[in-house]
């Protein structure tokens, strides 16, 4: 990895707020989940459960729990990554946040010239219909921008967080991918590198505990409401009865 630069002190220490925000989110999310099982119940799909093989208690606890935040952490770490970039951003190319609706970065490489982000997790970020949107939010910046007539010259980037390095340009805009995207908006080579050092810091960070937490709460729940049979296995005519109440 290429040397740090003297912000990157500066910025880790806002990266490791966001990435921290992640981890309490998701945790908060686990807290939500273990106070109020029933209706967290009620919210999965009982014959997709059990096809999936969960058969006690603890296994219902598990799946339910895994599916509820992997239907929400990609937005939620896709939220935090945005917010990396926009740090590396502002501390690598002096950029900010844009006030432009649906433009999420901004920088200028030199007077009369600005440089528009829309910052996105993957290449396979969405679809048609929102990927035409993109194209409306820049042609729509760019306008606005050259109004004024200080700028005259616009640069569009798709910027995609993760995925094979790449360039490409696309009509009036470019698609930068991974360790280029990263290196674009900082200058720093090796901030791709340092960002997963960085996430790898805040792995688990009490998750794991706060999952076996909310598990125990909603196997206690299923007790009380006689939802099981036997010590931990599911009861699940009772479970479709009381789903159905």
């Amino acid at each position: 990895m290429t040397a740090a630069p003297d912000w990157w002190a500066a910025a880790e220490k806002e990266i490791d707020s966001a990435l921290a925000g992640f981890t309490a989110g998701l945790k908060r999310k686990l807290e939500e989940y273990g106070d109020k099982p029933s209706l967290l119940l009620k919210k999965k799909n009982p014959f997709l459960l059990r096809i999936r093989g969960a058969e006690t208690a603890s296994d219902l606890a598990e799946r339910m729990l895994e599916a509820s935040l992997s239907s929400s952490e990609e937005t939620r770490f896709g939220n935090s990554f945005e917010k990396c970039a926009e740090i590396a951003c502002g501390f690598g190319r002096n950029g900010s946040k844009s006030g432009i609706e649906g433009i999420d970065l901004e920088y200028a490489e030199h007077d009369g010239q600005r440089t528009l982000i829309q910052v996105k997790s993957s290449v396979n970020w969405g679809n048609s219909s929102q990927k035409k949107q993109l194209k409306e939010n820049f042609k729509t910046a760019c306008r606005i921008l050259k109004q004024g007539g200080s700028i005259s010259n616009v640069r569009c980037i798709e910027g995609i967080c993760y995925g094979k390095s790449e360039r490409a340009q696309l009509g009036d805009r470019e698609r930068i991918v991974g360790a280029d995207f990263w290196e674009e908006i900082s200058g720093w080579r090796g901030l791709y590198p340092a960002l997963m050092e960085k996430v790898g810091l805040h792995a688990g960070n009490g998750l794991q505990e706060a999952k076996n937490d909310a598990m125990n709460k909603i196997v206690s729940f299923m007790k009380e409401n006689s939802l099981l049979v036997e010590e931990d296995k599911v009861d699940w005519e009772e479970l479709l009865i009381f789903l159905s109440q």
